[in-house]
């Protein structure tokens, strides 16, 4: 029996995390250290977010701030059956000032009607990012488990977020009885995917001699 098991079965614990999961006792770690609460932002640091874009389903952006080597992370938006220009709106009607945004290596791909891509449409709407490269899935776990630590999550704005990176998990193979080697796609995903993707770029400090990113705001409604 593993420790989630044992402590959902016999300590009765609601908290415990999912069998299976890749960052459940991390998230556990940080509540038990208070590193989940009031985490509110510091106009003094620009921020950076990372983004999972989902095709048919949900899209997910999350915003960090560096604080010396701790990395704060202040607010997270998911939603689906929205065009880009949703999510463009929900960035820039922030008052946040952006040092980069990540965005998957699948927002490059080409539509076959148009021959644009959806890194196209958000110059358009007035975001400029980075596109991460496209790498393995555990390595991208891995760089968010390395993360994890030292974050501090706002409740507030990221309990849904939270919630996400606590349940997401390995597949399990019911033929074999065994979890496989790749995570489960389901509501979890997104939320762990746009957090492995700004914990694969995000910088170890703030670097302050990058200018942060500026945009004409006039046409958000």
């Amino acid at each position: 029996m593993t420790a989630e098991q044992y402590a959902a079965e016999y300590e009765c614990s609601w908290a415990a995390p999912t069998v299976g999961a890749y960052y459940g006792q991390l998230i556990e770690q940080l509540q038990q250290n208070g590193c989940i609460g009031n985490v509110p932002y510091d106009r003094a640091k620009r921020v950076y977010t990372g983004w999972d874009l989902g095709v048919g389903d949900s899209t997910a952006i999350w915003f960090a701030q560096l604080i010396g080597e701790e990395v704060n992370i202040i607010d997270y938006v998911e939603n689906s059956s929205v065009g880009l220009d949703w999510y463009a709106r929900e960035v820039l009607r922030r008052p946040y000032i952006y040092a980069s945004h990540y965005f998957p290596h699948d927002i490059e791909a080409r539509e076959l009607t148009t021959a644009r891509s959806r890194l196209d449409v958000m110059r358009d709407l007035g975001i400029v990012g980075t596109v991460v490269p496209k790498g393995k899935v555990d390595e991208r776990i891995s760089a968010a488990r390395l993360l994890l630590p030292r974050c501090r999550f706002d409740l507030n704005k990221c309990q849904s977020g939270i919630e996400a990176l606590r349940h997401y998990r390995r597949e399990w193979d019911a033929k074999n009885k065994v979890f496989a080697d790749k995570p489960l796609h389901d509501w979890a995903s997104h939320a762990a995917d746009a957090f492995g993707a700004l914990a694969s770029m995000l910088p170890r400090t703030d670097q302050p001699h990058l200018k942060p990113l500026k945009y004409d705001h006039r046409w958000v409604v």
